[in-house]
């Protein structure tokens, strides 16, 4: 009884923890440059909108929602996102 109430956390146990630390370990982060302006925005999540040109985002900095048409988009590590924002 013991064996199968041990088994059965082990497996509960991996089900839950190994998405978890995917999840957290696979984050993305992104640099977004406005080819008009020259400003570089800095965000963990975009959004391609194909019809417009045009990527939309949430400032990391400001917290704005903002869509830059013809936007140049650079993946960055979790290091260089941080130090870009701080």
């Amino acid at each position: 009884m013991r064996t199968m109430r041990g088994r059965r956390f082990w497996v509960l146990s991996t089900l839950l923890v190994v998405p978890c630390a995917l999840w957290t370990g696979c984050s993305s982060y992104y640099s977004v440059t406005d080819p008009a302006t020259k400003k570089v925005f800095h965000t963990p999540k975009v959004t391609y909108n194909k019809r417009q040109s045009s990527v939309t985002f949430v400032d990391a900095r400001t917290g704005m929602v903002l869509s830059v048409t013809n936007a140049v988009v650079t993946k960055l590590t979790r290091d260089q996102f941080n130090k870009a924002l701080w």
